[in-house]
């Protein structure tokens, strides 16, 4: 394996000073549109939770939303491992790929790979290719947020999708229960909602796909995806980690936040929406 994946848009998508990243990231948990206060790792947390969708965008823009979920993982403790579903937005190589890296870097440091949950992902044929991650930034916007909790303590599995069937994500959902059994772990599915349409369209197209969520109900999410053509750029990994969550018990998904991009800018004429969910045993 590799030493470590380099990232690829710090300076563009989150600060490349170490120091500015951290305040920007706080800033984040104490806008007016994120939990209002800092977040506490909890030594004795009930460690509920399974899943967790987070926007990929910038910052500035979408990291109000980051931080609802991140603070609500805090709160539950601290996971053995993160399994991190990202969108392959250029479609370079495979439609699933693992990384062959053996940890991916920060402005902050690296987060080593769960070697374990890798390996069992490649004894079921997952395949490794680095050309998925290389210009990626689905993935690499959620570590800062967990060395923020965690430093660079927590192992991760990061796993690019593209375009998927429906059968291939129940049998990847299926793989990653199994490859994942009796630890605890968090699945996080990257992804933002509506891309440039109104802010009032995209308010509405957007609670179409929430319901569908919130219902755990993946299959009918990537129906209303396909119904009403939502340019939602994370479906695949939502409802991948959906499928995953019903296997691991998971009784309740929760919506801790919603906006757009026209609620940072002031322009509603073409907006991006993003949310932040949590599921729970």
């Amino acid at each position: 394996m590799k030493r470590a994946r380099l990232p690829a848009v710090a300076g563009a998508f989150y600060e490349s000073v170490p120091e500015r990243l951290q305040d920007s990231m706080k800033e984040c948990f104490l806008h007016r549109l994120g939990p209002g206060h800092l977040p506490a790792v909890a030594e004795q947390g009930a460690q509920q939770m399974v899943g967790m969708v987070c926007p990929h965008a910038g910052f500035h823009y979408s990291g109000a939303a980051a931080a609802w979920a991140y603070d609500a993982l805090a709160a539950d403790g601290k996971p053995d491992c993160a399994v991190i579903l990202g969108t392959n937005h250029r479609l370079l190589g495979p439609a699933i790929a693992l990384s062959t890296f053996s940890a991916w870097a920060t402005p902050l440091g690296r987060l080593p790979l769960d070697a374990q949950l890798c390996s069992a992902l490649r004894d079921q044929d997952v395949p490794e290719d680095d050309a998925a991650h290389e210009f990626e930034h689905s993935i690499e916007v959620q570590l800062p947020w967990l060395q923020f909790l965690y430093g660079d303590t927590m192992a991760i599995c990061p796993i690019s999708l593209g375009h998927l069937s429906r059968r291939s994500m129940q049998t990847l959902a299926d793989i990653i229960v199994k490859a994942i059994g009796a630890r605890n772990a968090v699945i996080i599915a990257s992804s933002d909602f509506s891309h440039e349409v109104s802010d009032k369209e995209a308010r509405r197209l957007d609670s179409l796909a929430l319901e569908r969520i919130l219902a755990f109900d993946p299959e009918g999410l990537m129906n209303t995806v396909e119904e009403h053509m939502l340019t939602m750029c994370g479906a695949a990994p939502v409802a991948v980690m959906l499928t995953a969550a019903r296997q691991m018990h998971a009784a309740k998904a929760t919506q801790l936040s919603y906006h757009t991009s026209g609620d940072i800018n002031g322009n509603r004429s073409a907006v991006v929406g993003y949310a932040s969910i949590i599921v729970k045993r």
